[in-house]
């Protein structure tokens, strides 16, 4: 299981302004189904991380591999954000449409032991 560090925008929380040290091991996915389309050779599943943690307060905590934002970054906000690993690919935060969130990607990722989160 190698594990990797690396910095992000904290986009999953609806903090796009600030960085986070994140650590996963990017080769531990989960193939989930959902409504939005994230990867061009999955049609209605994506491949997501099944454990990415955040180092806060010099400790490693759950960060949300899915999270379903309201609110957070503008008012009218209504979107789900995803942390994904398409095919022949490397690791993306994609969402969804604004006003368009997926709800089943959230209810497949909760079932699947997946940390999730809503913010707003």
């Amino acid at each position: 299981m190698p594990v990797t560090e690396f910095t992000l925008k904290d986009v999953m929380r609806g903090r796009p302004d600030h960085n986070v040290f994140l650590r996963t091991d990017l080769d531990d996915l989960v193939q989930v189904s959902c409504y939005s389309k994230y990867d061009p050779q999955l049609n209605k599943q994506v491949r997501i991380l099944r454990q990415v943690e955040v180092q806060e307060d010099e400790e490693w905590k759950p960060y949300p591999v899915v999270s379903w934002l309201d609110g957070v970054t503008h008012e009218d906000q209504l979107q789900t954000m995803v942390l994904v690993v398409p095919i022949g690919d490397t690791l993306t935060a994609l969402g969804t449409t604004d006003g368009v969130p997926d709800g089943e990607l959230m209810l497949e990722a909760e079932k699947a032991g997946i940390y999730t989160a809503k913010y707003g």
